[in-house]
């Protein structure tokens, strides 16, 4: 009998261990505007969009009160409070969908890119968010951020026009979400950069 239990129990547990692709159904109070969250300023959106498709350099862990580490697994910051260093995660990748078929995994490129297009209005893609970037702006991060940088392919600076306190707690918000460069070139040369908005592309938990 306790034979027959324990091999019940074994096989119980080994499929429980089997996790198999599903769709997930959850319930909101009202459809996205959007998935290119950094367009939008509503909850509603940025659940549906950051929270489950996108990551952010850093996370804020509500349970410690603090920030994490994401798809940066390190940072450093200046005694001065100007220059913020980031080493990002190796190996992570890009949702590979029938509509985009990554060839490379996250860089900083990708981080260069998610956050030059909301700040310098010479950018290619500055001017395909029809009502702006409502966060970046209402944050003034165009007056808060001087330069942003990439040391090598592994690698990100920001460098501030002054200390903020603030700031790594800033990044871990929807809109400061790593969008994928490539896939973004990719919709600018085929002159549909509005599939950005329909179609993303991500490094989040869901697709």
């Amino acid at each position: 009998m306790r034979a027959a239990a324990l091999s019940l129990l074994f096989t119980s547990l080994l499929a429980a261990g089997i996790a198999q692709a599903a769709p997930l159904s959850v319930c909101s109070e009202a459809s996205p505007e959007g998935f290119d969250v950094v367009q939008y300023n509503s909850l509603t959106t940025t659940n549906a969009s950051a929270d489950v498709l996108m990551s952010r350099l850093v996370e804020f862990d509500a349970t410690q009160g603090k920030v994490v580490p994401s798809l940066a697994q390190s940072w450093s910051v200046s005694a001065d409070g100007l220059v913020y260093d980031f080493k990002l995660r190796e190996g992570v990748k890009f949702h590979s969908t029938a509509y985009f078929k990554p060839t490379r995994e996250l860089n900083a490129d990708d981080v260069l890119f998610s956050f030059q297009r909301m700040l310098y209005p010479a950018h290619a893609w500055h001017k395909t968010a029809p009502g702006g970037y409502p966060h970046a702006q209402s944050l003034q991060l165009g007056s808060l951020i001087k330069a942003i940088d990439a040391p090598d392919a592994g690698s990100v600076r920001f460098t501030l026009t002054h200390a903020d306190a603030t700031f790594l707690a800033t990044l871990s918000m929807g809109f400061a979400s790593i969008y994928s460069a490539e896939y973004a070139d990719k919709l600018l040369k085929q002159g549909t950069p509005e599939k950005l908005n329909s179609q993303p592309i991500g490094t989040g938990p869901f697709v």
